[in-house]
């Protein structure tokens, strides 16, 4: 777990007991960053900064409330370019996370799984559909 800034050359390592369980759903279509900050802009919306709070619950092992403040900012204009995104990201709800969010502009979503078991349950339960497209992992540190 890290935070990531600039253009992501800046890398500050989370210290944290616990290691997330993952799956990545990608896909053949992308969205681009420039359309989706474009897209972001013209919705004259402000970014909502949650990483402090974020940071805090993680560091006190509050995992609930870890995940309840990730989000995504670019979600909402990616996925109005891109309507897949956001039919996948409700895939891998279906399918258990605990969480499930965009990665950075899009077009790829992930699932965070609080267990093992749970990630490799929707994994096969996704796997029939997605094939190639799903990705199982886990956080490093």
């Amino acid at each position: 777990l890290a935070i990531i800034s600039g253009r992501g050359e800046k890398v500050f390592k989370l210290k944290s007991q616990k290691r997330f369980e993952l799956l990545i759903l990608t896909q053949n279509k992308m969205v681009t960053a420039k359309d989706s900050y474009h897209r972001f802009d013209e919705q004259d919306k402000a970014p909502d900064p949650v990483t402090d709070k974020a940071v805090s619950y993680l560091q006190d092992g509050n995992l609930q409330g870890f995940l309840s403040t990730l989000k995504n900012d670019l979600y909402i204009p990616s996925a109005e370019i891109l309507p897949e995104i956001k039919e996948n990201l409700l895939a891998m709800e279906k399918a258990g996370a605990d969480k499930a969010l965009m990665t950075g502009s899009g077009s790829a979503v992930y699932g965070i799984f609080l267990s093992k078991a749970k990630r490799n349950k929707a994994y096969k339960q996704l796997k029939a559909e997605y094939g190639k497209y799903l990705i199982k992992t886990k956080t490093l540190w």
